[in-house]
């Protein structure tokens, strides 16, 4: 922990902005951010009640700001996001986070469940960093992420709409990456593999012993640590990384 602490002070005093920050990774690296100084702002849905309390109980008395947006709504994002530039600064590192599942044969899948997991996933991704990049660029420098998933790799049944919303992720990033590059703004993807959170554990068919045994170190992620991923690329160890996909998924895609 101190060594990581060491390499990751410039982190210190940084302004973030992690969506899908409630519970599961979103909150483990909302709190990674803060334990490393940095200034965070939270970004959960309007009323999520569960996930304003888990924060709460991070926060301590360490710069926490809580943010409400449905990030499929680009005028919600563009206020509230606003809002936190206003009381503290412009975003310097965006974690685009913010997720759901659904799991469906992609025959019964309707229009409707189509526009939730892409309006979600990617248009929560073009929103939150339509929001932020225009500061970035003019300051010279910028950090942003998108949480994509192993699946991108692998793919799995029953999930192809969430299986392309998280590959368009990664192909936005690539692109973004190289516009927005000469302007000292990464853009990176994080590409988890099955970790524990609560939309992984609320199906049981996938968190079970023979899951387990197809992943090379028979662990599931533990988002905990898995979040420090995502502090290394905002920081200025992971300053050459751009248009890239890091995976931490103990080896379940390679």
């Amino acid at each position: 922990m101190a060594a990581a602490a060491g390499m990751l002070d410039d982190l210190a005093g940084r302004r973030v902005m992690v969506t899908g920050a409630g519970s599961g990774i979103g909150l483990a690296v909302t709190t990674r951010f803060l334990d490393a100084g940095a200034i965070v702002g939270a970004c959960t849905l309007p009323g999520d009640e569960k996930g304003i309390a888990a924060l709460e109980g991070v926060r301590g008395d360490r710069p926490l700001h809580l943010v409400a947006a449905d990030v499929a709504d680009s005028a919600a994002v563009n206020e509230a996001f606003g809002r936190f530039a206003t009381d503290v600064g412009s975003v310097e590192v965006l974690v685009s986070n913010a997720g759901v599942g659904q799991k469906k044969p992609f025959v019964e899948l309707t229009d409707a469940d189509w526009a939730w997991m892409l309006g979600v996933h990617v248009g929560g991704a073009v929103n939150t960093a339509r929001a932020v990049l225009p500061a970035m660029v003019d300051a010279g420098f910028g950090r942003v992420m998108f949480t994509a998933s192993e699946l991108v790799t692998l793919g799995l049944a029953n999930l192809t709409h969430y299986c392309a919303a998280k590959g368009a992720l990664v192909s936005l990033a690539r692109a973004l990456a190289r516009e927005v590059g000469k302007d000292g703004v990464t853009v990176n993807c994080v590409a988890p593999g099955p970790t524990i959170t609560p939309m992984f554990t609320a199906a049981p068919d996938e968190f079970n012993d023979e899951n387990m045994s197809t992943i090379p170190m028979r662990t599931f992620g533990d988002p905990d640590n898995i979040a420090w991923t995502w502090l290394f690329l905002a920081s200025d160890a992971g300053r050459w990384f751009t248009g890239q996909s890091v995976a931490p998924n103990g080896g379940v895609a390679m």
